[in-house]
């Protein structure tokens, strides 16, 4: 009898070990993030990226995807629940990305410089705020918020 208490503890053991792995394999975790490639890019680089076209990313361990209609306008879904919103983006000083959400970071404008990675990009915050970088995955062609 001891040894089947041993051997079902044990049991239960290695399945909340597998299931904390496939948590952290599936996403639950903070996103790694890449080292930048060299420089940031370009304003014009940036425009070209993303207008009319879907980004799809994570910001502290959230994921989003956010849709660039055109030179100013952004609408897209944060996290599980799909939380959606919309906003303005523009780009200053060369190549400096700004947006300001209605709800989404509080309703501040953010200003981000993007670098390429090896998997990506990501946008490191040069603003006074200093928030975790965001994470592009990847960029689809289109409006794809939400698949």
């Amino acid at each position: 009898m001891n040894r089947q208490k041993k051997m079902h503890r044990f049991c239960a053991n290695s399945r909340l070990i597998v299931i904390l792995s496939l948590m952290i394999i599936g996403g639950c975790a903070e996103p790694k993030i890449d080292k930048p490639e060299g420089p940031p890019l370009s304003g014009e680089e940036i425009t070209k990226l993303i207008i009319g076209n879907t980004v799809n990313g994570a910001v502290g361990g959230e994921s989003f995807s956010f849709y660039y209609k055109d030179h100013i306008s952004v609408s897209g879904v944060i996290g599980v629940q799909g939380d959606d919103d919309s906003g303005t983006w523009e780009i200053k000083d060369k190549n400096t990305y700004c947006n300001e959400w209605f709800v989404y970071f509080g309703g501040v404008k953010r200003c981000y410089q993007w670098y390429k990675t090896e998997r990506g990009y990501i946008l490191e915050n040069v603003d006074a705020f200093k928030i975790r970088p965001l994470v592009v995955y990847n960029i689809q062609k289109g409006y794809a918020v939400g698949s």
